[in-house]
């Protein structure tokens, strides 16, 4: 490349994918001249085959899980909820494509993840001015949130929860999802396997089931935060609380303070009926995408 040419450039990034376009970002932000090449779309597979859609997906399978525990809340919404596939696979078209087009008008999309903030502020008890929390909702998906205070800093999902360990148990054991569930919790992480009433197949496979889980939920919470870090957050998280239907299971919060290095804690939710099971306990959630200059 000749000096002074229009192709001259202190950096070249291959690959747009969210690791691509972010480090080309953060190269601009920090005064180099940047080229960033892909063979396709902007985005990478995370946003046109991946992360996006597929996160899409599961917010409808989320919904619908919800629906069918609907009567648990004082709503009678009256026989099974049906599923329209293809108006499924409409929106999550129709939300890989909005990102897109907001891309393409030169406008950069900022995420207000309202669950988050939802979470930080249902769980938020007074500490040091300037300690750091790790929040965490564990169900279908894993929800966190870095705060300090009350004022949220990071927050991420990622595609990984104890419904996917539900999941896995129900195929390997022949049990339905709501069998499999209960399997879970009654199993737990602080029993020893030994002294755990049913069947010992059951038993044994839901803790493996349960202990590769956590390995595998704090693994992904441990990249949520080197990203965190990455993208110039400078404060070391102190301590994590967790909520979500993970905190009926006992000893989940254990294994993933063992797992994570941090003291993690299960959440309690001001207001809370005594007694409730607080796994079944839900906080807003949604997305906004506000415009904002690229």
């Amino acid at each position: 490349m000749a000096v002074g040419s229009s192709n001259d450039f202190d950096l070249v990034v291959l690959g747009a994918g969210t690791g691509g376009y972010a480090a080309a970002f953060r190269a601009s932000q920090l005064g180099l001249k940047v080229a960033l090449v892909d063979e396709d779309k902007l985005g990478g597979t995370c946003l046109h085959r991946g992360c996006i859609p597929t996160k899409a997906l599961l917010e409808s399978a989320a919904f619908n899980e919800r629906l069918r525990h609907a009567a648990d809340f004082g709503l009678n919404l009256g026989g099974e909820t049906t599923i329209d596939y293809a108006k499924i696979a409409a929106r999550r078209d129709m939300v890989a494509n909005l990102v897109t087009a907001v891309r393409a008008a030169g406008l950069r999309p900022e995420g207000v993840d309202l669950s988050a903030f939802a979470m930080i502020r249902a769980l938020y008890r007074p500490g040091a001015s300037d300690e750091h929390v790790l929040y965490l909702a564990i169900g279908g998906l894993t929800n966190l949130a870095v705060a300090k205070g009350t004022a949220c800093l990071f927050t991420r999902a990622s595609g990984g929860g104890v419904e996917a360990l539900a999941v896995e148990l129900a195929e390997t054991c022949s049990l339905t999802l709501d069998h499999a569930r209960g399997w879970l919790e009654h199993v737990g992480l602080q029993e020893a396997v030994e002294d755990i009433e049913g069947d010992e197949t059951i038993v044994r496979t839901a803790r493996r089931v349960l202990l590769d889980g956590a390995r595998r939920i704090a693994a992904e919470v441990r990249n949520s935060l080197d990203f965190h870090m990455a993208q110039g957050g400078s404060a070391v998280v102190e301590r994590a609380v967790v909520s979500g239907p993970a905190s009926a299971i006992p000893g989940f919060d254990a294994a993933l303070s063992s797992e994570l290095g941090l003291p993690v804690t299960t959440g309690a939710v001001d207001g809370a009926p005594a007694g409730f099971d607080a796994g079944r306990l839900a906080v807003a959630a949604g997305l906004a995408i506000e415009e904002a200059l690229a």
